[in-house]
């Protein structure tokens, strides 16, 4: 049996509690974060408008939230590997959260 628990923010220690819990020894596990792209999209739109008064050159705080939200998200994955208490398999995306 493979099984897929989305870990996220808020609800990561319930699903991976959940997971230990209930999901048989031999079950395949994955855990998956995905990290929303509407926030590194929005920070470009701001900085769109500011129409050219940025802080430097080079700056694309649109770059930063993506990698800030990467890491956030690397950290989260492999906390609630650690408290699965099992092997697991680490996945981690980015896009519509929703989709």
């Amino acid at each position: 049996m493979d099984v897929l628990a989305w870990v996220t923010e808020a609800t990561w220690p319930a699903c991976v509690t959940a997971m230990r819990d209930h999901v048989l020894p031999d079950a395949r596990v994955t855990l998956l974060y995905v990290a929303d792209d509407t926030i590194p999209a929005a920070a470009l739109g701001a900085f769109a408008g500011l129409l050219g008064r940025s802080a430097g050159p080079g700056l694309d705080p649109a770059a930063r939230a993506r990698d800030l939200a990467a890491r956030a998200g690397r950290d989260l994955r492999d906390a609630a590997a650690r408290e699965a208490g099992r092997e697991v398999t680490l996945e981690q995306r980015h896009g519509r959260v929703e989709r």
